[in-house]
């Protein structure tokens, strides 16, 4: 699961490359993320190292762009594309 935000290639502050075989991987193995499993890792997270305080709210927000994120992935997988992550701090 790293290599979905930070494994691949680095290339400048929190950008990665992701190659066609690592899109691969990645795609396969991220639907079998339930929305149980990922509440319980969300709610793992130290607060003070995320920076914002951890919310039902929060939470929301967060599956509902891990959804986006799966699909990207396996749009991209089925096109064997690259896929150049990038995120805000």
């Amino acid at each position: 699961m790293s290599h979905v935000v930070l494994a691949g290639e680095p290339l400048y502050y929190i950008i990665s490359l992701k190659t066609p075989q690592q899109v691969r991987d990645i795609a396969a193995a991220l639907p079998a993320i339930t929305q149980e499993e990922f509440r319980h890792r969300y709610f793992a997270i130290d607060p003070k190292s995320y920076g914002f305080p951890l919310s039902e709210e929060d939470f929301g927000y967060t599956w509902d762009w891990f959804q986006g994120v799966r699909e990207l992935y396996q749009r991209a997988a089925k096109e064997g594309r690259f896929v150049l992550f990038t995120a805000d701090q």
